[in-house]
C-alpha cells in the first residue's frame, strides 16, 4: 500500500516536473490555439452544461484559478453544483450539511482531511463560498480502500461485497486515447520507481476512479437537470478522454475542459484534443 500510496504522489509531482510554463502564456483557446482573455472563456464555459476544471493538487493557483472559474459563472445568476474529486462517496452527507450551514469548520475540516491529504487551506475558499452562495457539493471519488486494492490486485480481486460499495455496473476500462496518455506521462515513472507492480492494474484503478466519478456525476445530473455542474479534479480526471468521455456515455452534455498549463504537455496534436482551455498565465483570474 505504501508504494501505491507512494506512486500517486510521485505522479503528481512529477506532472510539474519538466517545468512551469511561463507566466505570460495567458489562455489558449485549443480549438485554434488563439489567445483569449478570461471572459471570453466564461463567456464560452456558460453555453455548457459541466465545465471541468483540472489541477495539480498541489498548487494553490490552480485552486485559485477553480474559484475564479465559479465566482464568474455565480455573478451571471447560474444555478451551480460543485463536483469534488477530493471527497468520496461516503462523506456526501457530511458535504450536504457544511453547504446547508448544519456544519462548523472545525467539524468540516476533520472531514475534509480524512478524504484528502492536501492542506485544507488549500481548498477553503472554494467550500467557504459554496457554504455561503448555497451550492450543492457533490462528492465525487470512490472509497480510497477499494482504489488501492485494485492499484495492488487488479479490478477482478474486488469482492462482491466490495463492488456494492461501487456505483452500479462500473467497470475499469479506460479508451485508447487515455491509455496512451497514461503510456506516455506514467509508464516510465512507474517503471522506475516500483518493484514487481503491474502496470495493467495501475491503469484499471485510473480507470475505476474515471468511471466512478463520471457514474456519481451522471446520478447528480440526472436528479438536478437545472444546475449547471462544475467538477473540480486533477488534470489527468479532466482531460477529455478520462471523465468526460465517460460521463458522455451515461448522460451526453455540452462540456467544457479547462486545463492548467504545465510542462510537457501539449507538444503534440492529441494533446490539444484533450481540452479546450488551456491557462497559463493564472494572474488575470486573483
Amino acid at each position: 500500500m505504501k508504494i501505491f500510496r507512494h506512486l500517486v504522489l510521485l505522479t503528481a509531482f512529477w506532472a510539474i516536473f519538466p517545468q512551469q510554463v511561463p507566466a505570460d502564456q495567458g489562455i489558449t483557446r485549443l480549438s485554434d490555439r488563439q489567445e483569449v482573455g478570461f471572459a471570453a472563456m466564461i463567456a464560452a464555459a456558460a453555453t455548457t452544461e459541466a465545465i471541468f476544471i483540472g489541477e495539480i493538487h498541489n498548487q494553490p493557483s490552480h485552486q485559485q484559478m477553480a474559484l475564479a472559474v465559479i465566482r464568474a459563472l455565480q455573478d451571471q445568476d447560474h444555478a451551480l453544483a460543485i463536483g469534488l474529486e477530493m471527497m468520496q462517496m461516503e462523506s456526501q452527507p457530511a458535504l450536504d450539511a457544511w453547504y446547508q450551514g448544519r456544519l462548523s469548520e472545525e467539524s468540516f475540516v476533520a472531514i475534509y482531511s480524512q478524504n484528502w491529504s492536501y492542506p485544507w487551506e488549500q481548498y477553503r475558499d472554494i467550500f467557504i463560498f459554496a457554504r455561503d452562495q448555497e451550492i450543492p457539493l457533490v462528492a465525487l471519488n470512490l472509497d480510497k480502500q477499494l482504489v488501492n486494492k485494485v492499484g495492488r490486485q487488479g479490478f477482478a480481486a474486488l469482492s462482491s461485497e466490495e463492488r456494492q460499495l461501487l456505483p452500479p455496473d462500473i467497470t475499469a476500462g479506460l479508451n485508447s486515447s487515455y491509455t496512451r496518455l497514461m503510456d506516455t506521462f506514467f509508464r516510465p515513472v512507474f517503471e522506475r520507481v516500483t518493484t514487481g507492480r503491474n502496470y495493467a492494474f495501475f491503469l484499471e484503478a485510473q480507470g475505476l476512479r474515471n468511471n466512478g466519478m463520471a457514474a456519481n456525476l451522471a446520478r447528480f445530473g440526472a436528479a438536478n437537470p437545472d444546475r449547471k455542474l462544475v467538477i473540480i479534479a486533477g488534470f489527468w480526471h479532466t482531460v477529455k478522454s478520462s471523465v468526460p468521455d465517460r460521463l458522455a456515455e451515461q448522460r451526453p452534455l455540452q462540456t467544457t475542459v479547462i486545463l492548467p498549463a504545465m510542462g510537457g504537455f501539449g507538444g503534440q496534436d492529441e494533446h490539444y484534443r484533450q481540452g479546450d482551455y488551456l491557462v497559463g498565465d493564472l494572474s488575470p483570474l486573483r
